[in-house]
């Protein structure tokens, strides 16, 4: 799959994708002065999630149009299906007004430009790593993925121990697979999303906790700090009408990838030795993003 698709329309019939795009067309009139939204994560964060509380408000909708630009989609087998940051700005320049993006997308000089000039809102959800390594090792588990040098060097491997070894360490310094590349790049965990960190403090950017927005403690907040950002000088009575909608975006059935979307299932996966090797790699990260306090855990 091309990593900048164009929108992708429902399989319906001919007059009903006729009124699809014109109710598409008649929305983007609508809503002129509503700026594009750019829903960014760092992959298995809870993407779809944000999506759908987004689009929960009508002013937003979503087409099915996406960009991506990480560590992943840079390992594809098809090098020419590789896109690079100035792709990645060109598609979200042709974002519609009220149009929301789904994207996967690292920080870099020219992305931070573009947000940084454009009319574009910018939100990015961010999780634990440890469970994202574990939703990772599932999703790659249960469905046939994109064609890269990463998936092959995981369905390539004899035991989950060993996958799971690889998702948190990254390529070892060693491949022994035959045809492998020896230039493709994928690093640890922590060097994985590190390129992500500037999105959680950059002024142009949202950044939200998955874990606040599926914890009924914390959900309420989440809802009212994203209603502010997507609304700017709204009255509280338009921003409290938007956060009673949200709660209706929290629908696993509409992500392919959903598995259960809780917190803690790293402690019922990685061993003792993997615990140590995270903490290497990628604890002071879980440190600085608050998930702990300290080594000790």
């Amino acid at each position: 799959m091309n990593a900048l698709l164009p929108p992708q329309k429902p399989n319906i019939p001919k007059a009903g994708k006729i009124l699809w795009w014109y109710r598409k067309a008649y929305h983007h009139l609508c809503c002129r002065g509503v700026d594009p939204v750019l829903c960014n994560s760092f992959q298995k964060s809870g993407t779809h999630l944000l999506v759908g509380v987004v689009t929960s408000l009508p002013q937003f909708q979503q087409y099915g149009r996406k960009a991506y630009w990480h560590y992943l989609t840079r390992t594809r087998v098809d090098s020419t299906k590789i896109s690079n940051p100035s792709q990645v700005v060109k598609m979200l320049t042709q974002c519609l007004p009220g149009e929301v993006y789904r994207g996967h997308i690292g920080t870099n000089a020219e992305l931070q430009a573009f947000f940084a000039t454009n009319r574009m809102k910018h939100l990015f959800i961010f999780r634990d790593l440890r469970d994202v390594v574990v939703s990772y090792f599932f999703g790659m588990k249960a469905r046939e993925s994109i064609d890269t040098w990463v998936s092959r060097y995981f369905y390539s491997l004899q035991s989950d121990e060993e996958r799971f070894d690889f998702l948190i360490e990254g390529f070892p310094s060693e491949i022994k697979l035959e045809g492998f590349p020896r230039h493709v790049l994928y690093p640890n965990i922590g060097e994985r999303f590190r390129e992500n960190i500037p999105w959680v403090e950059d002024e142009n950017c949202l950044s939200v906790r998955f874990e606040d927005l599926v914890n009924p403690e914390t959900q309420n907040q989440a809802h009212l700090r994203i209603a502010r950002y997507l609304l700017p000088n709204s009255d509280e009575n338009v921003i409290r009408d938007a956060v009673q909608h949200m709660p209706e975006g929290h629908n696993p059935k509409k992500s392919k990838t959903f598995r259960k979307g809780t917190s803690g299932e790293w402690k019922k996966h990685f061993t003792k030795a993997q615990k140590n090797t995270f903490k290497d790699v990628a604890g002071q990260i879980l440190i600085d993003l608050g998930y702990e306090k300290d080594f000790d855990w």
